[in-house]
């Protein structure tokens, strides 16, 4: 599967990055800068991504894309250290370790998928 973090920040004219910018606002809303995307499709110039529930057909010099598999946002896991379960709330990418990490609901702490023990991924809840 494809993933694409988001260069929100170094886009200097915001008005032309998503295809259709009513959704703009919602798109800044989830503080996209850094965020990992799940790439749901290859429109040529645009691709169609989402983050949870939510759908954007983006610019594709927005984004750099990153192969892998990762756990989408919505999964129920458990924290290794602890056994308490919570939810994947965001998942962004870590430059100098090359990969990802996870923000659960509840907690403001960066978690790393070995940190974390889960039955199946959950893809595009």
């Amino acid at each position: 599967m494809l993933y694409g973090i988001c260069f929100w920040l170094l886009n200097k004219n915001k008005d032309n990055i998503l295809l259709d910018n009513s959704g703009i606002e919602m798109f800044e809303a989830l503080n996209p800068q850094g965020k990992l995307f799940t790439i749901l499709e290859d429109l040529s110039t645009y691709y169609k991504i989402s983050y949870g529930d939510k759908v954007f057909i983006i610019r594709k010099e927005a984004m750099k894309v990153i192969e892998g598999s990762f756990l989408e946002i919505g999964t129920l896991v458990s924290i290794v250290a602890s056994g308490k379960q919570a939810i994947i709330k965001d998942r962004y990418w870590h430059f100098k370790d090359s990969k990802p990490f996870y923000i659960l609901l509840g907690s403001s702490r960066r978690f790393f998928e070995e940190e974390l023990l889960y039955e199946e991924r959950n893809i595009n809840m």
